[in-house]
């Protein structure tokens, strides 16, 4: 389990439920002068997010690229929505399983909207390669996995953070290579622990 993270507005109802492995949660908050400075800067903000295709995240000097497809492996000018793909291009050994890519699936993306409070919730867990479908799962942790993104405004408050959840190396139907290479990454042989790499996400996308 990761250590706790303190929160400006709670998100907890909207995690999924954490069974078993490891997890891990990054949070950034920015507080506002006014209500009418924060709703412009959410609505900024939940653009970036959904544009997972423009995503910089860096892993110590190395960037981690994140390609948003549809379900013919097809890029575009899109948002993210449910049921498109994300391929991960990481700065580690190549999953040969998803064709030297880290493959999720988006579950789900909730938008809820009232005067005083908004929120994005995205939701990615590890699938199959598009192009590999019969290779198992193409990501170095196992399909019980997710990863929960949240933009939650609370009147003035504005905060980002990325939760992971039954996080475990994926180790089951995968050759024995990608198996060495899932456990390495899992264990942080790239990032330090993913949780630096989210952090390094949620603060740099927040301070726009």
């Amino acid at each position: 389990m990761s250590k706790t993270v303190k929160y400006l507005i709670n998100i907890d109802h909207l995690l999924p439920k954490h069974d078993s492995g490891s997890s891990s949660d990054a949070a950034a908050t920015k507080p506002c002068l006014s209500q009418g400075i924060a709703e412009d800067l959410y609505r900024k903000l939940a653009d970036q997010l959904l544009n997972i295709s423009h995503w910089n995240i860096n892993a110590g000097k190395l960037p981690t690229k994140f390609d948003l497809v549809d379900s013919n492996g097809k890029g575009g000018h899109f948002h993210a929505a449910e049921n498109l793909f994300v391929k991960i291009k990481m700065p580690a050994p190549k999953n040969k399983t998803g064709n030297g890519y880290d493959w999720v699936v988006i579950e789900k993306v909730e938008n809820y909207h009232e005067e005083n409070i908004e929120y994005i919730h995205l939701q990615m867990r590890p699938c199959p390669c598009l192009d590999n479908k019969g290779g198992g799962i193409a990501h170095f942790y196992e399909q019980n996995a997710t990863n929960s993104f949240i933009l939650i405004r609370s009147g003035s408050d504005i905060q980002l953070s990325v939760h992971g959840r039954n996080e475990s190396p994926n180790t089951s139907n995968v050759r024995l290579w990608d198996m060495l290479r899932n456990i390495f990454v899992a264990g942080g042989g790239i990032f330090g622990g993913s949780k630096l790499q989210w952090e390094d996400f949620v603060n740099s996308m927040i301070k726009v």
